[in-house]
């Protein structure tokens, strides 16, 4: 610290220099030199420490062994010190420290500092630790950071703060007046943030995921300064992933089994990397001599090298993202389209709620309270019905009829006879009434391509058709292909490539090529990168993409489904 102290200054003012002159209030918080002049002092610590240990004065740990001994540890301000628990030791370590800090011109904050001792050490020398060091003696350390420090097994105690904090806040608001996706909207909210920093490094308990869904269960059906609360919907139907319903994070999933899969890729990814580099044959070996025998499929590109990808994303690369989704993945087979379109929709969050509902047949009429035994009486308060159920409510009841027929077109003879989920199906797909939404003329001269790309999931069997209309919607041409052993994505970039040939062959040069899957075109669209090597079609894309390249002008565009049903058509 002496060129701190020591040091002059002076102002340049108008061009010439004003007599110098020397700083009496030395370093604060915030001066830009403060955490260089800090680094250098410790420094010199860590210096000094690594000198007492080369001359025998300082005895550090060894967390095993023959392991490398540990004396020291440095993070941000604070510094971590290993050694034996003796007198000996402890003068060694107050000496030191107080050199430091006089030559420093630093003070340690005793009333913050803590040390931790072994269970083995006896009374009498832990009280004589703390009077030599003037510094408390804890049992175990609590938190760092807001990371638990935990010493052995995690226990429910050392959680508390976590419940203690998601109750507060989800009590703050228990008594304002939240409807239902609201109440969703700060459950995920909360439940998500909260938590997230602690289960970064360390297991939650399962007692204490329970708590956290407890809690969140309460907040989301129980009344507005009540605890007791009657759930519409199951619990594990409202956490599944939001592709098909509400989405609530359930803290307490099992996910040990796919971050083993997670890791296991990952470790294979850089096991091919160190063994190429010490012999590139070695590691081909070990695939044409291990892997084919047990049957793995090695796929072949004539395209480029082999390289490896992720499964979990069509890109090939991995993602956080991807592989979270790969860990809430739930095999449950095809799940409904209809569930995307719900979150799709341009209509109040509480509507969408509404909706969900529905399709899970859980509106709380009076014939669904009285099956619940919850109400004695199950009859419609408006029209008497013997039976209020959730379509007589919404549908069949007169006073309900009344509105569906001001919508402006008269529903159809089907209209009263669907079941429940059916029904809720067709008003949100907007099916049962003609929807505004029609195939558009592409201005001269450019020339328009619908492409459609179909997938049988038992035979892998892909289709794929198109059909090709100039300015005034005439036929210029089509195609309908099949191709074996593909997904859904590789027939329709296929759909893709195959118009696109069609109108170069013949002698098109402005292309606007209409695709109903925004996978398929987010896919081809853009320059050529690296990364696209690695993705589960590269070959396809990079067809596509060398076409789009060629000389002349194409537009990939994606549209709704409901206007490329010519080429939907074909492709069947």
């Amino acid at each position: 610290m002496w060129g701190v102290t020591n040091s002059s200054l002076s102002v340049l003012w108008n061009g010439s220099k004003l007599p110098s002159f020397a700083p009496t209030r030395g370093l604060r918080q915030g001066d830009p030199l403060s955490p260089y002049l800090f680094v250098l002092c410790m420094e010199r610590l860590a210096l000094r420490i690594n000198e007492l240990n080369s001359e025998g004065c300082w005895n550090p740990i060894h967390l095993s062994p023959g392991g490398p001994p540990i004396s020291h540890l440095l993070f941000a301000n604070d510094v971590i010190f290993f050694s034996q628990a003796t007198n000996d030791q402890v003068q060694v370590m107050a000496s030191m420290l107080e050199n430091f800090c006089t030559a420093s011109g630093l003070k340690i904050n005793l009333e913050k500092s803590k040390f931790v001792v072994s269970k083995g050490v006896p009374s009498a020398r832990l009280e004589h630790l703390e009077e030599t060091l003037s510094i408390e003696h804890t049992p175990r350390f609590k938190r760092y950071l807001e990371i638990l420090m935990i010493q052995g097994k995690a226990k429910i105690l050392d959680f508390h703060h976590v419940i203690d904090r998601i109750n507060d806040r989800l009590a703050a608001w228990n008594g304002r007046l939240l409807n239902k996706a609201g109440r969703l909207y700060l459950i995920n909210s909360v439940v998500t943030s909260i938590p997230l920093y602690s289960m970064q490094s360390i297991w939650l308990p399962q007692v204490v995921c329970n708590k956290i869904n407890q809690a969140s269960r309460t907040m989301l059906w129980a009344k507005a300064g009540s605890s007791r609360y009657w759930s519409l919907v199951g619990w594990n139907t409202v956490t599944r992933p939001k592709l098909n319903d509400l989405f609530i994070k359930n803290v307490s999933f099992n996910i040990k089994e796919k971050v083993g899969m997670i890791m296991g890729w990952l470790l294979w990814y850089r096991l091919h990397d160190i063994v190429t580099q010490i012999h590139p044959f070695v590691f081909v070996e070990y695939i044409i001599f291990v892997l084919i025998p047990v049957g793995y499929p090695i796929p072949s590109s004539p395209a480029g090298a082999n390289m490896f990808s992720w499964e979990g994303d069509s890109s090939g690369c991995y993602t956080v993202a991807s592989g979270f989704r790969f860990l809430l993945s739930p095999d449950h087979g095809l799940v409904d389209p209809i569930w995307k379109r719900v979150w799709k929709l341009h209509v109040l969050k509480k509507i969408k709620f509404l909706l969900w509902q529905g399709l899970h047949s859980s509106i709380p009429t009076n014939h669904f309270r009285s099956l619940r035994h919850l109400d004695s009486v199950g009859s419609c308060p408006r029209c008497s019905c013997p039976q209020e159920t959730i379509l007589h409510a919404i549908r069949d009841c007169p006073h309900s009829q009344e509105v569906w027929l001001q919508v402006g077109n008269t529903p159809s003879q089907i209209f009263s006879l669907m079941d429940c989920f059916t029904w809720f199906k067709g008003v949100i797909t907007n099916s049962l009434w003609k929807e505004n939404v029609k195939w558009s003329l592409p201005k001269y001269p450019w020339i328009k391509v619908n492409v459609d790309g179909s997938w049988l999931g038992q035979s892998r069997i892909m289709g794929v058709g198109g059909v090709v209309r100039d300015a005034v919607g005439r036929w210029k041409g089509g195609f309908a292909r099949s191709f074996e052993d593909g997904d859904s994505l590789r027939a329709e970039i296929l759909a893709l490539a195959e118009g696109l040939s069609l109108c170069w062959n013949a002698g098109f040069r402005y292309i606007i090529c209409e695709s109903d899957c925004i996978g398929a075109v987010k896919a081809v669209q853009g320059p050529t990168l690296d990364r696209d090597n690695i993705h589960k079609h590269s070959d396809i894309i990079g067809a596509v993409k060398d076409l789009v390249a060629r000389d002349w002008s194409v537009k990939i565009v994606n549209i709704p489904r409901e206007i490329n049903s010519v080429a939907h058509a074909l492709a069947s």
